[in-house]
């Protein structure tokens, strides 16, 4: 992020502002090993970096199927659901779908930063009008279907902290397809929920390509993934890492941030 947006500006404020902030403080909480090691390259002193995912709150019940607007959704489809903004890396996934036959992608989300309309133009040079379908904002009650439903869950993130959307679909037994940049990532690894993959577009394409020819392979991932959140994201669970943490904390004396 640093890289592609005001790198000057960013640089100087860390360095100059955000450091002693991080020095000072008795641990530092990061929701993913991926944060850690950047926090770490900075090369600052620090007390603890302490990895806490975010929980996931999944509903008891939910409906079967997204009504509404997503009502007449073909019955086969990839899904990416999240703010439609450009470090999601959207302009990758839609040009790598050109390579991709035979299935729709849906793209569910806000678009806050007037993103759209460029991502639109992208797939209508690109003649995939028909399969790359913009179905806007999704509420709760029909998030949990669409996830459910889809064949596979995308997001082919620049950066991305965590990544809660990905945790989201491993919860509805829905195989995942991340970017190494998704902060989830070594977490979908480890639980063999789905793949991380380069996101060029070429590559993108040909690892979706595999993971949709493998249908028993795709009912496995999901299976393990919704098995990996249950595990590993309650947040009862993350409640209590994240209280050990604050306890730790406040016992800790401050250092003094050397000149």
């Amino acid at each position: 992020m640093i890289r592609k947006k005001n790198s000057w500006l960013k640089s100087a404020w860390i360095t100059f502002i955000e450091r002693s902030t991080f020095v000072r403080a008795a641990g530092v909480h990061v929701t993913a090993e991926l944060e850690a090691d950047e926090l770490r390259s900075f090369g600052w002193p620090l007390q603890e970096i302490a990895w806490i995912p975010n929980g996931v709150d999944v509903p008891a019940r939910h409906q079967t199927r997204a009504a509404g607007p997503f009502a007449n959704l073909p019955a086969r489809y990839a899904l990416f659901l999240s703010r439609i903004s450009w470090k999601k890396g959207l302009d990758r996934l839609i040009t790598a779908w050109q390579w991709v036959p035979d299935i729709p992608l849906v793209i569910a989300g806000n678009d806050d930063e007037g993103y759209q309309p460029k991502l639109q133009a992208l797939a209508q040079s690109l003649g995939l009008t028909d399969r790359v379908l913009f179905v806007g904002h999704v509420g709760d009650d029909d998030k949990w279907a669409l996830f459910e439903d889809a064949q596979l869950f995308v997001l082919p993130s620049y950066s991305e902290n965590f990544g809660n959307v990905v945790a989201e679909a491993m919860a509805m037994g829905c195989p995942v397809l991340v970017s190494p940049e998704v902060g989830i990532a070594a977490f979908v690894s480890e639980a063999a929920a789905g793949a991380v993959t380069d996101c060029d577009p070429v590559k993108l394409a040909a690892a979706v390509r595999e993971m949709l020819a493998e249908p028993a392979t795709r009912a496995e991932m999901g299976a393990r993934g919704r098995e990996a959140v249950r595990a590993h994201l309650s947040w009862d669970g993350v409640a209590e890492q994240a209280e050990n943490l604050y306890r730790r904390a406040v016992s800790t004396e401050t250092p003094v941030l050397a000149t």
